[in-house]
């Protein structure tokens, strides 16, 4: 290889770096995906959170209903089967 090859080639390699390096606007596009990424990992974390809340209350009212449900059936019994819903003591 002569030194003008030699030349060529490396003068090439380098254009290609140039080409394939990251300018000014590559870093803040990488850094703005970083910054949404951080976003969105935290809109995450708030949404568990408010998932497990909203799961909490919604077994509350199950267990409400199914004790209501449940006084109402018997109240039902009482009043329908026997005639009297507190039996004389």
């Amino acid at each position: 290889m002569t030194v003008a090859q030699l030349k060529r080639h490396m003068d090439r390699r380098f254009d290609h770096l140039e080409r394939t390096k990251a300018d000014r606007s590559d870093l803040k596009r990488f850094a703005t995906k970083t910054d949404t990424e951080r976003g969105f990992a935290r809109l995450d974390a708030k949404l568990d959170g408010v998932l497990a809340v909203v799961l909490s209350i919604r077994d509350t009212l199950d267990r409400v209903a199914d004790e209501h449900d449940r006084r109402i059936s018997d109240l039902e019994r009482h009043v329908f089967g026997q005639g009297r819903l507190f039996p004389e003591a």
